[in-house]
Formats: structure tokens, C-alpha cells, sequence
């Protein structure tokens, strides 16, 4: 084998290597937004607490050998004229389309990104939604303007209300 195969074949396992970890960590990062989104629905904010850290230092991890990967899989060129490749250009750039390893990587690496993206989009929403149900709360019980805080009497006639209807003294 000459010295540029063994040298091509060295980056190739490199890469490899590199794209199992980044997916590992991944499907960690994906696990963690689980237990964020359990965190999120049982109102526990110290483990939601815990969650956000950790996923912080997974997508710090995740760059880091995303950039690691992108670095070994783009040109040699150098400056503004080098070009980083994604994945899927660097496997048809190597011939790399038919290799059942790679192409199980590259359909690993997409499933868990989706993934971490819906479970991203769903905690999103979750918690929105919460916020806008407290504002809604803070807002039927403690009105900006008192014409919001008339009730109805049983004559039929309108009362501003005297008192919260809340008693923040419980």
C-alpha cells in the first residue's frame, strides 16, 4: 500500500472515529432533553436546573468534535479558499456512498440530530406554554385596570371587586 493510501486511510479511520463519538454524544445530549422535558412537565426546577447545565457542556462537546470532523473533512487549501464539506459531500467526494459503515453513520447522525431537534422544538413549547398559562393567572387575578376586576352582583349590576381574590397573607 503506498504512503498516500495508508496516509488516506488513516484520515478516513480518524474520521470515523470521530463521527462515533460525536454521535454518542449526541444521543447523550438526546436522552438529557428527555429528562429536561420530564423535568419541565413535574414543575422540578432543580433537576431542570441540572438538565440545562448539561446540555450546555454537551453542545460545547458536540462543537468541539463537530469542528474536529469538519476540519479533517475539508480541503487542504488554506485561508478563504478552503472548503468544508459536509458529510454527505465528503463521502461522494471519496467514494464513500456504497460503504454500508459510512452510510449507517451518516443515517445515525441525522436520526439523533432530528431527534434532538423535535425533543428541542416540544421543551420549547412546553415551556411557553407555562409561562403564558402563569401571565394569564397573574392577569385574571390582579387586573392592570380596575374595569377588568368588575364581577356581577346578583341584582344584575357590576361591583368592582374591594379585595384580591387571591389572599396573599395564605
Amino acid at each position: 500500500m503506498s504512503s498516500l493510501k495508508k496516509r488516506n486511510q488513516k484520515l478516513l479511520n480518524e474520521i470515523l472515529i470521530t463521527l462515533t463519538d460525536e454521535i454518542a454524544l449526541y444521543e447523550d445530549l438526546a436522552e438529557t432533553a428527555r429528562n429536561k422535558q420530564e423535568a419541565i412537565l413535574n414543575n422540578d426546577l432543580k433537576s431542570l436546573s441540572k438538565y440545562t447545565g448539561l446540555e450546555h457542556a454537551f453542545v460545547r462537546k458536540g462543537n468541539n468534535l463537530t469542528s474536529k470532523r469538519l476540519g479533517m473533512t475539508s480541503d487542504n487549501a488554506e485561508g478563504p479558499k478552503k472548503k468544508i464539506l459536509s458529510l454527505a459531500s465528503f463521502m461522494a467526494l471519496n467514494n464513500l456512498e456504497e460503504n454500508k459503515e459510512w452510510v449507517h453513520k451518516e443515517t445515525q447522525l441525522i436520526g439523533v440530530l432530528n431527534n434532538i431537534k423535535r425533543i428541542n422544538k416540544e421543551n420549547s413549547l412546553l415551556l411557553k406554554t407555562s409561562v403564558r398559562f402563569i401571565q394569564g393567572l397573574i392577569n385574571l387575578y390582579y387586573p392592570k385596570n380596575e374595569t377588568d376586576s368588575r364581577i356581577y352582583t346578583r341584582e344584575g349590576k357590576t361591583e368592582s371587586q374591594k379585595k384580591s381574590v387571591v389572599d396573599c397573607g395564605v
